[in-house]
């Protein structure tokens, strides 16, 4: 379990070490795909655009991490 007051380095180092690269691209498209998801509908459904942002904010930072675990990897 990771600690709340661990750096984002800290938590990037401990999912390079502990998960392998194909797991992380697995994971990196996961999170790709819903982050689409969530836009699809931002797209499709323009009166609940709003409250979708959230979620957006959401999904973006999971595919920012991810990104951030095969760069660091």
């Amino acid at each position: 379990m990771i600690k709340e007051n661990r750096t984002n380095r800290e938590i990037i180092n401990i999912i390079v070490s502990h998960n392998s690269e194909e797991y992380n691209l697995l994971k990196l498209a996961e999170e790709c795909t819903e982050l689409s998801e969530v836009l699809i509908k931002m797209v499709t459904k323009p009166n609940r655009r709003e409250e979708k942002i959230p979620q957006f904010i959401e999904e973006l930072g999971d595919v920012k991490l991810r990104l951030d675990v095969l760069i660091a990897k």
